[in-house]
């Protein structure tokens, strides 16, 4: 197995690409072939202990910037460590491809370059999200901005398929993120979704789910639009960051508020942990040929680590197989 690295990917790279590596590496990764300059890699693996014997370096000269519109990045960054990194698993020297830069550029590389399974019609980007005891995955998340009946169908399908085959969630809960349980809520898209999810054998429906309810458990797949999922993730991180820093504020109003925040370390390390986006890597972009992980642009090198095992799993667990088998049995069905 040999997953591609964006090199330059991020706003912390190379230095947290590199350090991803060294530490997946050093926890008996896979295979790695990181691109970019290959002079500038060469100097940050020997500036951080040196170039682990199982990855090589890909030279790719140029870069995608991250407001670089994806158009352009396909024609005319044909060279850069993304699309070279893209370009790896259409040729079959890669199995799987990383990247914490551009995020639409690397949606664009997945489709045009890695290819679309039979059976899809449109990937979706699959986020995991915390919740009370364990976490759920959003899909999409902001891949599609406007979804027929049938991509709502497809997410729902894959999403059980990931969630079954990486996290072990057998007979894995799908919920529909709607205004209302109702069956009749939400726009006629939405009603249609809900007809069609509640009559698939395939897809254990929980029914619709509203915004609310994502972290209480009641599935373990949240479908939805990627207009309304990536609005959603949004608003969960803005409203994690202040409740971090009104928790900072007013622990150090008072001497009180000191011991207590120390009496309460360890529980308060665990709720951060379990809301750390960092410890699941990155989000794949299911419904492609091979995996393709999106990372957030300010990946440390945890979540390199992280994202690296993430796609290693789904190549030894043939999870784009898996999808394609379903996808294509309920397109016949």
């Amino acid at each position: 197995m040999r997953i591609a690295i964006d090199g330059w990917g991020g706003d912390k790279a190379p230095e947290a690409i590199v350090k991803g590596i060294i530490l997946a590496t050093s926890k008996g990764g896979p295979d790695l072939i990181v691109t970019g300059d290959e002079q500038k890699l060469s100097s940050e693996f020997k500036k951080q202990g040196g170039q682990p014997e199982n990855v090589k370096i890909f030279h790719a000269p140029d870069i995608v910037s991250m407001d670089e519109a994806p158009s352009r990045a396909l024609k005319e960054k044909k060279d850069s460590s993304l699309m070279q990194a893209a370009q790896l698993v259409k040729d079959g020297q890669a199995d799987a491809f990383i990247s914490a830069g551009n995020t639409g550029a690397t949606m664009a590389a997945g489709i045009f370059l890695v290819g679309r399974l039979k059976g899809i019609d449109r990937p979706g980007i699959a986020t995991p999200v915390p919740g009370h005891s364990r976490m759920a995955l959003l899909i999409d998340a902001g891949a599609n901005s406007e979804c027929k009946t049938q991509n709502l169908v497809e997410f729902a399908l894959m999403g059980k398929v990931f969630m079954e085959k990486i996290h072990a969630r057998s007979g894995a809960r799908v919920g529909l993120l709607n205004v209302g349980e109702e069956p009749g809520k939400g726009t006629k898209t939405y009603q249609q979704a809900h007809e069609k999810l509640a009559d698939n054998p395939d897809i254990n429906f929980t029914g619709n789910v509203e915004g609310r309810e994502i972290f209480k458990d009641v599935c373990d797949v949240v479908v939805c639009d990627g207009f309304v999922g990536n609005i959603t993730l949004k608003v969960m991180e803005g409203a994690a960051g202040t409740l971090v820093d009104i928790l900072k504020s007013e622990v150090k109003k008072s001497i009180r508020s000191k011991i207590g925040a120390l009496l309460m370390k360890g529980s308060l390390t665990t709720m951060k942990e379990r809301m750390d986006y960092e410890e699941y890597g990155g989000a794949p972009l299911l419904g492609l040929k091979a995996p393709v992980i999106i990372c957030h642009g300010s990946s440390s090198e945890k979540a390199i680590m992280n994202a690296i095992f993430v796609a290693q799993e789904m190549v030894e667990k043939r999870v784009m197989e898996n999808l394609e088998n379903i996808s294509l049995k309920n397109n016949s069905d």
